[in-house]
């Protein structure tokens, strides 16, 4: 059983981080900007974020890619690069959380990956490197 399942499981109150996206938008990140990008292009911001949360107090962390899916980037022309921005994003991540922290990966809505190609859901699950677990929000189906 994993670490983070057994402490679920005992009932333990787990802190988790706050918001990304505001914390991002106050370093700079500009309206219409792609967040999940300063993965790749700003990674000591991201890294710094998450640092301060587990500073605070927060033992889970979620990685910076609510919107890094494929339908998402490639509004932004990044649709290619999903895969390197989830990477990414994780190793970021699990850098701040350290040894006794935990990484969640943020998946938010809209993936636009085919209902009907569990493959193509694998691939994207895949992409990110070694989470605790994942976490699916706002989803509406």
């Amino acid at each position: 059983m994993s670490r983070l399942l057994s402490l679920l499981r005992s009932k333990k109150i787990l802190l988790m981080d706050g918001a990304m996206a505001s914390e991002l938008q106050a370093m700079g990140l500009a309206d219409g900007e792609c967040g999940e990008a300063w993965n790749l292009t700003r990674p000591e911001q991201v890294r710094a974020i998450h640092t301060a949360y587990r500073q605070a107090g927060a033992v889970c962390l979620l990685t910076n890619t609510f919107q890094a899916n494929p339908r998402a980037l490639d509004k932004h022309g990044l649709e290619p690069r999903w895969p390197e921005i989830n990477r990414s994003a994780c190793r970021l991540a699990r850098a701040a959380a350290g040894p006794e922290g935990f990484v969640l990966v943020d998946i938010g809505p809209d993936l636009g990956l085919p209902l009907d190609d569990p493959a193509t859901y694998q691939r994207f699950v895949r992409s990110f490197d070694r989470p605790d677990a994942l976490l699916l929000e706002t989803q509406s189906s």
